[in-house]
């Protein structure tokens, strides 16, 4: 059997706990950086343009696009994207255990969900 100076002992029980410790800390991952930082943008508007010169853009590119932060948790950011009249598009941000999900949400205009949404 090993036995440990008693000196060594505490200094061991300090790195242990330390280590133990920094293990129970939560880690600041990238995605928490980016929820935490797109969360200060909640209940905000901001008002952007199309700066593509691609022929599928057109439609878009003279109309007024709005994005609203909204409806901000620290798992979820909802994002409604509004294109001139038409708010039928949202972008869901969710955080999942090491990564962002990033979904493309339709509805109609009575607010039932497109088809094309996978959720």
């Amino acid at each position: 059997m090993f036995a440990l100076p008693r000196r060594y002992v505490g200094i061991l029980c300090i790195g242990l706990s330390a280590m133990l410790l920094s293990a129970c800390q939560p880690k600041n991952t990238p995605q928490d950086h980016f929820m935490t930082q797109l969360a200060k943008h909640c209940g905000k508007a901001y008002v952007g343009q199309v700066v593509s010169d691609n022929l599928q853009d057109t439609a878009w590119a003279s109309s007024r696009i709005i994005m609203h932060v909204r409806n901000c948790s620290a798992q979820q950011i909802e994002i409604p994207l509004h294109v001139g009249d038409d708010r039928s598009r949202t972008w869901v941000i969710t955080r999942l255990d090491d990564q962002l999900s990033l979904q493309h949400v339709h509805v109609h205009e009575d607010g039932s969900p497109d088809e094309s949404n996978r959720r």
